[in-house]
């Protein structure tokens, strides 16, 4: 089912912002539909974190984001609509390090490869997510693991 912008909204943890400044890092990822041979009943989910660790490892500290994804439900839209979720609320002054595992999402922030996503199957998400880039003073990197 598709599901409307206005329910996508998300979700975060007060403390995600300051996790987000002191680490620099944070990690977004899409979700679901993967077994879900009906695409009719098929959902999807974007989602971020941050973390901090002390010296032996262990997390000291977690924040999360949680969002449904607008449109139709495929995992792409929702690894894409991750990305949009953190440069949404993010005030670009400082560095910071956007950690995905999508191909798809490093290959749209690839200098050169704006017209493609604009023209592309989820032009909607991906004019949303250059509108935020484009207002950010500081550009965050991008990097798939």
């Amino acid at each position: 089912p598709d599901i409307e912008l206005d329910q996508c909204n998300p979700v975060y943890d007060s403390n995600l912002l300051r996790l987000m400044e002191l680490t620099g890092t944070v990690g977004t990822d899409g979700a679901g539909g993967k077994f879900s041979s009906h695409a009719e009943f098929r959902v999807v989910g974007a989602g971020a974190g941050a973390t901090t660790f002390d010296h032996n490892g262990n997390i000291t500290e977690a924040a999360m984001l949680t969002a449904k994804v607008p449109g139709s439900q495929t995992v792409p839209r929702a690894e894409a609509w991750a990305l949009y979720c953190i440069l949404s609320i993010w005030h670009g002054a400082k560095e910071l390090n956007i950690v995905v595992d999508a191909t798809y999402v490093t290959n749209g922030m690839r200098t050169g490869n704006r017209r493609t996503f604009l023209e592309g199957t989820n032009a909607d998400i991906w004019g949303l997510i250059y509108d935020q880039w484009d207002r950010l003073p500081i550009k965050p990197k991008v990097a798939k693991i």
